[in-house]
């Protein structure tokens, strides 16, 4: 009964480690597909999205609203800010 109970463990731990390498011979036979759609996905970001979100203090326009609350973070909107520049009309 001991023998019978051993061997499901064990049966277990290999049926893991065959689904962990399954998934990382996928990533390595796919990566260079994986990596063109991310590229593409960038590129057109970059090149069709009209830039809607901007940042009136200095002037900055980003298609992507992450960037501009990282841009409300950084040290030149801080300055900008700190410095009182005129808002543009």
């Amino acid at each position: 009964m001991e023998a019978e109970q051993a061997s499901n463990t064990d049966e277990s731990k290999y049926s893991y480690s065959i689904d962990k390498r399954d998934r990382r011979d996928y990533y390595y036979a796919n990566r260079a597909e994986i990596l063109r759609k991310a590229s593409e996905r960038y590129k057109a970001l970059k090149r069709d999205e009209p830039k809607k979100y901007q940042c009136d203090v200095c002037n900055y326009y980003t298609p992507i609203k992450k960037n501009l609350e990282i841009h409300e973070r950084s040290n030149k909107h801080q300055r900008n800010l700190a410095r009182g520049l005129p808002m543009p009309e």
